[in-house]
């Protein structure tokens, strides 16, 4: 029997954001989901996550201190989690965060990364799974799960064109 091939595994958790639309005073990755915060809930998904071997967290500079002492230290990970500032945008965070696991990650052995939003904290394992799997298989995968609500397309007016 041949054993199934599982490279190296980190996730990628983003968590920089301010939380603007959200308002309110506490940023919503801290915000508490029955007495524990959103971005807690998020890294013990991947923390428990057999196939994960790193984390890195991606929050605003500011809270460096409170999410490593406050948040990350207390829950006592399993997997280590690295804590990095993340930039003045998603898509510059996310760079923070592949720049820090470039750093983690020297020798011959491919390398997947899980990229996730922090304030999403209810992935299943299975799709974590399943996409592993599928970048294994194809080299990339971007998870895409139906949303359960009914889309509507309006006009400028507000009239309903059509269900999208």
């Amino acid at each position: 029997m041949t054993a199934t091939y599982h490279p190296k595994c980190l996730a990628l958790i983003v968590a920089g954001g301010k939380g603007l639309r959200m308002g309110g005073a506490t940023k919503k990755q801290y915000l508490h989901l029955d007495g524990i915060p959103v971005i807690t809930r998020t890294l013990r998904v991947f923390d428990r996550h057999p196939r994960v071997e790193e984390i890195v967290l991606v929050v605003p500079e500011t809270d460096l201190a409170y999410c490593r002492d406050t948040l990350v230290g207390p829950s006592d990970p399993a997997t280590p989690v690295h804590i990095v500032p993340g930039g003045a945008s998603r898509q510059a965070s996310v760079a923070c965060g592949l720049e820090k696991i470039r750093d983690l990650t020297v020798g011959p052995d491919t390398t997947l990364v899980l990229v996730h939003d922090g304030v999403r904290p209810f992935v299943p394992s299975r799709l974590v799974d399943d996409c592993l799997d599928m970048a294994l298989e194809k080299g990339a995968c971007i998870p895409v799960v139906d949303i359960p609500d009914t889309v509507k397309q309006v006009s400028a007016d507000g009239a309903i064109k059509t269900t999208v």
